[in-house]
């Protein structure tokens, strides 16, 4: 008797209906409580909110029944049918997560595909329809005391955009990767880039695709060594050379 193919899709929607299963719980138990506590007290607004969290209960089981029935009605199933044959590519996508080039909490990077887990599904990005990736950086504060920050790696394509929190050295590790495996895609945030996004997506897209087409499959199979380094504070590419980021003034750690 053959061994089952691993198959990396299934596993996302077999962990997005357990999750669905788990919501539809304690929706409902807490719409029972509210309920309960409504009868007992007569007040309607507590009766509102007991319907509502029945309401999004009944949803979440129906769709993990749904889902558990027929894979086919889950989002993700729908998503990979926009790029091709269903079983083919949950086939590749399944190889190359066996040895990714990137793996850390949510997020996966592949020869072929970013894949970014979320709670009840899935965000796919193929690595050629990459356009723009920078590090986003957020300074939190509290009564005007700053408390600390925040990374992210913005993923950016024609299609969508995926925002990835990690740590600074992983968010790093993750541009680093990107830059080295698809050398066509623009690194790092100006407001120049932004301001080319906002005002025409597609014809920036077209750009990129062309600069990647002219650079030829020998560019991309030959891999670039790029040692990147960011400014702590804003997030823009800086040097080891510099004293202070040139792009806010923060001093180079």
């Amino acid at each position: 008797m053959s061994e089952a193919k691993y198959n990396y899709i299934d596993e996302l929607i077999k962990r997005n209906i357990r999750n669905e299963l788990i919501t539809a719980i304690i929706m409902l138990v807490i719409g029972l409580m509210l309920m309960s506590s409504a009868m007992d007290e007569a007040g309607d607004f507590v009766f509102v909110l007991a319907i509502i969290f029945f309401g999004g209960g009944a949803y979440f089981g129906w769709m993990c029944i749904q889902h558990h029935l027929d894979r086919n009605t889950h989002p993700l199933i729908r998503e990979i049918a926009k790029y091709g044959n269903i079983e083919e590519i949950e086939e590749s996508i399944s190889t190359e997560c066996d040895s990714p080039i990137f793996a850390k909490h949510t997020i996966m990077l592949t020869h072929s595909w970013v894949i970014q887990k979320g709670i009840y599904g899935a965000t796919l990005m193929q690595s050629n329809d990459v356009l723009w990736v920078y590090k986003k950086v957020t300074q939190h504060s509290t009564n005007a005391i700053p408390t600390g920050k925040t990374y992210a790696t913005m993923i950016l394509s024609e299609k969508g955009t995926m925002e990835v929190g990690l740590s600074d050295e992983q968010t790093t590790t993750l541009l680093t990767e990107i830059a080295n495996r698809f050398p066509w895609v623009i690194l790092g945030y100006s407001k120049e880039v932004q301001h080319l996004w906002d005002k025409d997506r597609a014809a920036f897209a077209a750009s990129i695709q062309n600069h990647a087409a002219r650079m030829g499959n020998s560019s991309k199979k030959k891999e670039v060594k790029v040692a990147l380094k960011y400014c702590s504070n804003c997030g823009k590419e800086t040097s080891s050379k510099w004293k202070f980021c040139k792009s806010c003034g923060d001093q180079n750690t």
